[in-house]
């Protein structure tokens, strides 16, 4: 009886006055609900974008229900990928996204959270930073605000924001999750991409999240959601993202010029084979800017800038930022002992200099076209002018500027096929360096 009459009590006393204080939350909760994570999302989420990317391809079919008069039509293909970005200028109309994005895409649209719907145009991509920036052209458009990628602080909290699911939700609202900056400055190759200064973070983002913001706790962008670390397809908490400062040099020369007009410096380099950190000069062009600064074959390569560099691929990224006429500060190995080098970042010239092989833009066919070749070097007494690069092992040569990006990826001592046209007629010859 005395538990019934306890129960009893119990159910009362919640029935009444102390019931009264759950009923509804109070000014300090709900205040608490509007915090600084809530203000952020809200600041930054309406610039977010859906885009839409669709690359067409047509194939010529032939019909033969009439085995005397076949007749031939076209059949349309279209294949679809779906991604994110944040409108970074309003009054341009400038969005930032991956380039993997809208990478070979015929047809591409910007969805907005208000619901309005736009035809995007490439301002300019760049597939080694796997940057790209669109355009659309509309009025009183959001615009988020650009933070810093700098000065961040493990730990520290991270926005991501983007539309994993495209269409296959009604509303335009996009997704948002939430972590901390696990950490920072990381390089990671992809495929044939590395990437450098990457901000890592455990905020959970999927595939259709590729090109939208990570954002501070002050709603700033800090970062480009590029990647995810996967085995299954889905996230495992580990997600990369491209440091807003990193973008905003790229943006900007993608704007001006509609691609990366890379430095010159003068020099080729390659992995060290005996997989240290750091890179082998391969070649240095006499009175180039490497040349000025004192620096040699078989010299290895450190640290530019302060950055430590560990490989042919990481050495570019870090190089390719520098703006032309700036000054390098280059850490390098001579021997056994460590000096200090000045280079002057200069702009390339017309051609460019394959070890040794002098080249400009070819058309017909299209790859790079001989204009002189160096005595004494790697190919003199096989190529001549006016010969064709078309292709160097297994990649194939589209301008004269691809060898300048290959020449950084080749092993010292290992044997690489140089396929190229002579009056017509196709030849290779193997050569190492």
């Amino acid at each position: 009886m005395k538990h019934l009459a306890l129960l009893a009590s119990l159910v009362a006393l919640l029935s009444t006055g102390v019931s009264a204080s759950f009923a509804a939350p109070s000014d300090d909760v709900a205040l608490s609900r509007e915090n600084a994570l809530v203000r952020a999302i809200e600041r930054a989420s309406p610039a977010v974008v859906n885009i839409n990317s669709t690359r067409i391809r047509r194939q010529r079919v032939v019909d033969f229900w009439n085995w005397f008069e076949p007749r031939t039509r076209t059949r349309e293909r279209r294949y679809q990928s779906l991604g994110s970005g944040a409108i970074f200028n309003a009054g341009e109309g400038y969005v930032l996204t991956n380039q993997h994005v809208v990478q070979n895409a015929d047809e591409i649209e910007v969805r907005l959270q208000d619901g309005r719907e736009f035809q995007a145009e490439v301002v300019g991509a760049d597939r080694f930073s796997d940057l790209a920036v669109l355009r659309i052209d509309g009025e009183d458009l959001p615009q988020v605000e650009l933070g810093r990628s700098d000065d961040l602080r493990i730990g520290e909290w991270a926005i991501a924001i983007g539309n994993p699911f495209g269409q296959l939700v009604r509303d335009r609202k996009p997704t948002v999750t939430v972590g901390v900056i696990s950490a920072t400055d990381r390089a990671v190759t992809v495929g044939e991409r590395t990437y450098s200064n990457l901000i890592q973070t455990d905020a959970s983002v999927n595939p259709g999240n590729s090109g939208g913001p990570l954002v501070n706790a002050a709603g700033q962008v800090i970062g480009v959601n590029t990647f995810i670390f996967t085995e299954s397809g889905g996230s495992h908490g580990v997600n990369f993202a491209i440091g807003i400062g990193t973008a905003q040099k790229i943006m900007a020369q993608l704007i001006v010029n509609g691609r990366v007009i890379e430095p010159w410096t003068g020099m080729q380099y390659a992995d060290r084979d005996d997989e240290e950190p750091g890179v082998v000069v391969t070649y240095v062009q006499p009175d180039g800017p490497a040349d000025k600064a004192g620096l040699r074959a078989d010299d290895m390569i450190a640290d530019i800038d302060g950055q430590k560099v560990y490989s042919a691929r990481d050495t570019r990224a870090v190089i390719r930022l520098v703006p032309h006429g700036n000054a390098l500060r280059v850490s390098y190995v001579r021997g056994s002992r460590t000096r200090d080098a000045k280079l002057v970042a200069d702009t390339s010239p017309e051609l460019y200099s394959f070890y040794g092989a002098y080249v400009r833009d070819a058309s017909e066919p299209a790859g790079a076209a001989v204009e002189r070749v160096q005595r004494r070097t790697v190919f003199d007494h096989v190529l001549q002018p006016d010969d064709i690069i078309y292709r160097i092992a297994n990649v194939r040569i589209g301008e004269a500027a691809d060898l300048q990006a290959i020449a950084n990826q080749i092993d010292p001592g290992k044997n690489i096929r140089l396929y190229f046209y002579r009056h017509g007629q196709a030849h290779y010859y193997d050569f190492s360096i």
